[in-house]
């Protein structure tokens, strides 16, 4: 099945990481790139693109670790294990390491600047209080590229919260046709309970980009609906957001 290209904002993902890296200018942050003032100042101002390398460093920054490998092949044999060590001590700035395959299963309790929520835009717009109750409920998984995490089918009505992984939901159209109508990252949770209309169970979502999320049991989700007015307004936003891009 054919599968659209993720489209990145690679102006908003540089300013992420300029953020999350606590960089005082874009200088400092293309220093960190291997980028002259001059280049990143081009960039900015839409005389030059940003090169596959330096869009690859800047994902890696954010916790995209499974294109790792792709960059370190990028970089030229004579001076590898520089550009490897010097893109290690950016990764480790930014904070945007994905959890290891075998923190699969962890729970997340802690609140801390490195806790894995801090990676999904949607559980950093709730209060400290909100999210110490919620991390404690939260699984942080594993996800494989093609994994199914639900189909009309299959699958359970847990919801699950991107924070490095990138999912994509693909609707049936009829007569064995499929499209792809969402992809989803960091900035926002997908489940069945997203689906209050039978108009749309067709859909299913499976993994595009191996990576992380937060998984939310069913019944703990309609508790911190009750509990967070926070939560339920910004969950009812987005849900209301996905399902127009359905309709």
């Amino acid at each position: 099945m054919y599968r659209s290209p993720v489209i990145f904002d690679w102006q908003k993902l540089f300013d992420e990481v300029k953020v999350r890296g606590r960089f005082d200018s874009d200088a400092q942050l293309a220093e960190s790139l291997g980028l002259t003032r001059a280049q990143i100042s081009a960039w900015r101002t839409g005389k030059s693109a940003l090169g596959t390398l330096i869009r690859l460093k800047l994902l890696d920054a954010l916790g995209y670790d499974s294109l790792h490998a792709a960059l370190h092949s990028l970089y030229p044999t004579d001076d590898r294990e520089a550009l490897a060590e010097r893109q290690a001590r950016l990764v480790q700035r930014v904070g945007g390491i994905a959890q290891p395959q075998g923190d699969a299963g962890r729970r997340v309790g802690d609140c801390s600047q490195s806790a894995p929520w801090c990676n999904n835009d949607l559980l950093m717009a709730l209060s400290d209080a909100d999210r110490s109750w919620l991390g404690g409920h939260c699984t942080d998984m594993s996800l494989s590229t093609g994994q199914l995490l639900y189909s009309a089918d299959e699958g359970s009505a847990d919801l699950y919260f991107p924070t490095t992984a990138v999912i994509a939901v693909v609707l049936e159209v009829g007569a064995g046709c499929v499209a792809e109508v969402a992809v989803i990252g960091r900035e926002g949770v997908i489940g069945k309970n997203l689906f209050f209309s039978n108009a749309i169970v067709a859909a299913h979502a499976t993994v595009q980009c191996e990576g992380c999320a937060l998984r939310l049991a069913a019944p703990v989700f309609h508790e911190a609906l009750a509990r967070s007015a926070v939560f339920r307004h910004r969950f009812f936003g987005y849900a209301e957001m996905f399902a127009r891009l359905l309709a």
